[in-house]
């Protein structure tokens, strides 16, 4: 079940008890939400030994070692990134890189919308 789910479980609890305390919806949300919390351990411990659930990617193992250059791992790894070649545009985009250009010109003979400024703006924004 989402939690919306158990959420709505616990607003129907209200429904059906007008009369009962904030104090007692709020007893009877936190059993709500131990039974789901006991049903998903249960079903972590039935899935885990079978080998469903693998270990942490490497992105992920990545945030928690030491980083060297700024300690921030974010930062980190945006700065292992490099500009994009010019040749790796031809490659992957082929013909369409070519058309990039047209459709900016296009843009500025058609109606008036906050689409076609936003765009606009955003092409001749400085990166």
């Amino acid at each position: 079940m989402l939690l919306s789910e158990w959420w709505a479980i616990c607003g129907r609890f209200k429904q059906a008890n007008p009369d009962a305390g904030e104090r007692k919806v709020s007893e009877f949300a936190f059993k709500v939400y131990a039974a789901a919390g006991l049903a998903f351990a249960v079903a972590v411990g039935v899935v885990m030994p079978k080998g469903y659930l693998g270990p942490l990617s490497a992105r992920i193992r990545g945030l928690f070692v030491q980083h060297t250059r700024t300690g921030n791992p974010l930062v980190d790894s945006v700065a292992e990134h490099q500009a994009t070649r010019d040749e790796m545009y031809w490659q992957y985009f082929h013909y369409v890189c070519y058309l990039g250009p047209v459709g900016f010109v296009n843009l500025f003979f058609h109606k008036n919308t906050e689409a076609r400024y936003f765009m606009i703006a955003y092409t001749v924004m400085p990166r």
